[in-house]
């Protein structure tokens, strides 16, 4: 007769009330979505054998949907955007995996931007959506944090995402999803709203092993300066300023650390003096005008000792 994968699992340790919905599209790997469900529930202190996740390609029959689709009976679109509506309302918490981290593949689906649409717009009932991506994506970000490559990548991958480009496989889906949406909040609008989620939790993954490289001596001197550098740039960007503050100053006492006897600290060189002219840009933006100044001329000090004052380092 056939039967949904869930259908066969018994007991507490194998199904249950699903209290997170898994947005994701086909082409990912099973090690992948593992993987980042399982670094989820370690982040957020849950128990894998009770963190009960609802998966489409596990939680529906799909034998019943190659049945239907072999009968050319589908079903209408408006009846399909009710009853999915109903399932996020009711489980509350989307997570969407998006990966890999510099151009999402995710952004690429027409289903995807649907449900991550959908999620969006039923904050106002409770409805909440997490970004996540498997700790390989994480390893791969944080590489870039390393090389002082993050913003650049960043940036780029934020400035192509437009949801107007995704795909499906059946046009038809494209064309309602795509209308659905522009008669909703519009393209622009859920563009926006995924870059500021993508932003967040680029800030949160970034600070976090920042932190981690610090704490343990393998982050220091003019790579810290280059790292902490970008990354509170980023704080910035997303309004949390506190955390780039905080980490600005783990940032300046990893940077004065010599890497070795014949280097100087990472403070007297063009990565520690740009240190400081984003704590500048950084206490503008938090009001404190004296401290911005100061930081300023510490960071024109350091570059006129190091003779780059009239260098592009010291233009910018």
């Amino acid at each position: 007769m056939g039967a949904a994968y869930v259908d066969a699992l018994h007991g507490k340790d194998h199904a249950g009330l699903s209290k997170h919905m898994l947005s994701y599209t086909w082409g990912y790997s099973v090690i992948d979505i593992s993987d980042a469900l399982s670094d989820y529930c370690e982040q957020q202190g849950l128990d894998k054998m009770r963190a009960y996740i609802w998966i489409c390609c596990l939680c529906i029959n799909q034998w019943r949907v190659k049945e239907a689709r072999a009968r050319n009976d589908d079903i209408p679109f408006e009846q399909f955007q009710e009853e999915f509506q109903s399932r996020v309302q009711g489980i509350g918490h989307v997570l969407a995996l998006m990966m890999p981290w510099e151009s999402p593949r995710y952004l690429t689906r027409v289903w995807c931007v649907f449900e991550f649409y959908t999620a969006a717009s039923q904050a106002h009932n409770g409805c909440s959506i997490t970004v996540l991506m498997p700790p390989l994506q994480v390893k791969r970000l944080c590489e870039s944090i390393a090389s002082g490559s993050l913003k650049l990548h960043l940036w780029e991958s934020l400035q192509q995402m437009q949801v107007e480009k995704a795909e499906a496989s059946v046009d038809a889906d494209r064309r309602n999803i795509m209308q659905l949406v522009q008669s909703g909040v519009g393209c622009h609008r859920l563009d926006t709203i995924v870059r500021e989620k993508l932003l967040s939790w680029f800030a949160d993954a970034t600070v976090s092993e920042a932190s981690r490289l610090i704490s343990s001596g393998s982050l220091k001197g003019s790579s810290a300066a280059l790292s902490c550098a970008g990354i509170v740039a980023l704080l910035s960007r997303v309004g949390q300023y506190d955390r780039a503050l905080w980490l600005l100053e783990m940032g300046f006492q990893a940077a004065a650390v010599c890497v070795d006897e014949r280097q100087d600290s990472g403070i007297e060189c063009c990565d520690g003096a740009n240190l400081y002219r984003v704590k500048g840009q950084l206490l503008i933006e938090t009001g404190d005008i004296p401290g911005a100044l100061a930081a300023y001329s510490e960071a024109s000090a350091i570059l006129r000792r190091i003779g780059e004052l009239e260098s592009h380092d010291g233009a910018a």
